[in-house]
C-alpha cells in the first residue's frame, strides 16, 4: 500500500511537470515573433463595401479559416493600392491613412483601423475622337464606355483603347495606335478625353508562303487561308484563317 501511494504521489508529481513545462514553452507565433492581423476596419468608404476594398490587399482581417502575417511595410504597401484604386475611379483628391494600428502582445495579432477620405468624384464632361472620317462609321462615339456625365474611371478608358484598336484590325491597320489624354478641370471636377487615332498604312497581302508542313500538302493548307494576294490583311481573316486550319483537325 505505501509502494501504491508512492506511485501514485510520483505520479501526480510528473504530471504536474509536464502541465508546467508545456505552459512555459511559449507558442511558435510568439518565439518566432509573427504577427498576425486581427480586427481590421475601413471607415470613411461611402462609395465601395470593405470587403470590395480588401479584395486589392495583401492583408486581410482575421477570420476563422484564415490568418495573414501582418508587417508594416505590407501595411503602407496596401494603403497605397486603395489609394490607387479610389484614384481609378476617379476620386482624385481621395486621401487614405492608418487611423490606429493597436498590437495584442498576448494574442499576437495587430487591429487595424484605416481611415478613407474620398472627396468628390470626377465625371466626364465630354469625349472627342479624332480620326479620319473614313475610318469608323458614324456610331462609334456611342459605342464608348466612356460617355458624357459618366465618372472618370481609367479601366472603361482601356476598355475603349482596346474597342478602336480592334476596330482598326477589323479595317486593315493592324499597326494602327490610340493615344488617350485627359484634362481635367480641378475646380469643377470634370475631365475631358480625346482619344486620337493614329491608323498607320493599311496592311495588303504579298507573297504567301507556307513553311513548317511534314505530313500535310501546302495546298491543302492554302485552300483552309482565308485571304489571297492583294487582299487587304485584317484582324477577322486572320482569325477565321486560324478557326479553318484548327477545324481540320489535322493542326
Amino acid at each position: 500500500l505505501n509502494i501504491a501511494n508512492r506511485f501514485a504521489t510520483l505520479s501526480h508529481l510528473l504530471l504536474w511537470c509536464i502541465v508546467i513545462l508545456l505552459t512555459a514553452i511559449p507558442s511558435d507565433a510568439a518565439s518566432k515573433k509573427e504577427w498576425q492581423t486581427g480586427v481590421m476596419q475601413i471607415r470613411g468608404n461611402n462609395t465601395f463595401r470593405s470587403a470590395t476594398l480588401f479584395r486589392f490587399t495583401y492583408l486581410k482581417p482575421a477570420s476563422l479559416f484564415s490568418k495573414t502575417r501582418f508587417s508594416e511595410w505590407r501595411l503602407r504597401s496596401d494603403i497605397d493600392v486603395i489609394r490607387k484604386f479610389y484614384r481609378n475611379q476617379g476620386f482624385m483628391e481621395s486621401k487614405v491613412s492608418v487611423e490606429s494600428l493597436i498590437r495584442d502582445t498576448v494574442k499576437m495579432k495587430v487591429n487595424v483601423v484605416i481611415s478613407v477620405a474620398e472627396g468628390p468624384r470626377t465625371g466626364i464632361n465630354n469625349v472627342y475622337l479624332r480620326a479620319t472620317d473614313s475610318i469608323f462609321d458614324s456610331t462609334i462615339i456611342t459605342r464608348l464606355a466612356c460617355h458624357k456625365g459618366s465618372f472618370l474611371i481609367s479601366s472603361l478608358i482601356s476598355t475603349d483603347l482596346k474597342m478602336l484598336k480592334e476596330q482598326l484590325a477589323l479595317k486593315g491597320f493592324l499597326d494602327g495606335i490610340v493615344v488617350p489624354d485627359v484634362s481635367i478641370d480641378s475646380s469643377r471636377y470634370l475631365a475631358d478625353i480625346t482619344f486620337t487615332v493614329q491608323e498607320g498604312p493599311q496592311i495588303k497581302i504579298g507573297d504567301i508562303k507556307i513553311d513548317g508542313l511534314k505530313k500535310l500538302r501546302t495546298k491543302f493548307v492554302s485552300r483552309e487561308l482565308n485571304f489571297r494576294d492583294g487582299d487587304v490583311l485584317t484582324s477577322e481573316r486572320i482569325r477565321k484563317t486560324e478557326n479553318n486550319l484548327y477545324r481540320t483537325n489535322l493542326l
